[in-house]
């Protein structure tokens, strides 16, 4: 998808269409397939990155579900253009993408923080409600 936009896409006329970003866009699809093949035959052997690996893919729902107002957010803000204007285009493709997604999994570990807040404080909640039904 990446190399679509840049060298096929942008090095034609010098301007971003997202043609190829498009969700339904063919290259998308063979980008998933491949992206799956790769990281179901992957043998990762240092625990350290097993352990990053595993937090990052419990993640992944709430970071689907976060990206997208966040890339709206960024394109709305005027972030995505000031990148566009201030960096060149192959770096800015990788750039915003990265921050894309260090914001979407910075609210994601959020999320989960404070649902699990949530969750423990109701928890005692009822605990103690049990306990004092009892007495």
């Amino acid at each position: 998808t990446y190399g679509c936009t840049v060298w096929i896409d942008v090095a034609a006329d010098g301007v971003f269409n997202e043609l190829f970003f498009n969700y339904d866009s063919l290259t998308v699809l063979i980008s998933a397939i491949g992206l799956f093949l790769f990281c179901k035959n992957i043998q990762i052997k240092a625990p350290k990155v097993k352990r990053g690996i595993t937090f990052i893919g419990s993640l992944t729902f709430k970071i689907y579900l976060v990206h997208y107002p966040v890339i709206m957010f960024m394109t709305g803000y005027g972030i995505r253009n000031r990148m566009i204007e201030s960096l060149p285009r192959s770096v800015f493709y990788f750039s915003f993408i990265g921050t894309a997604f260090l914001v979407s999994l910075i609210l994601a570990i959020l999320s989960s923080v404070l649902w699990e807040w949530i969750v423990k404080g109701v928890y005692k909640v009822q605990n103690v409600t049990k306990r004092n039904q009892y007495n």
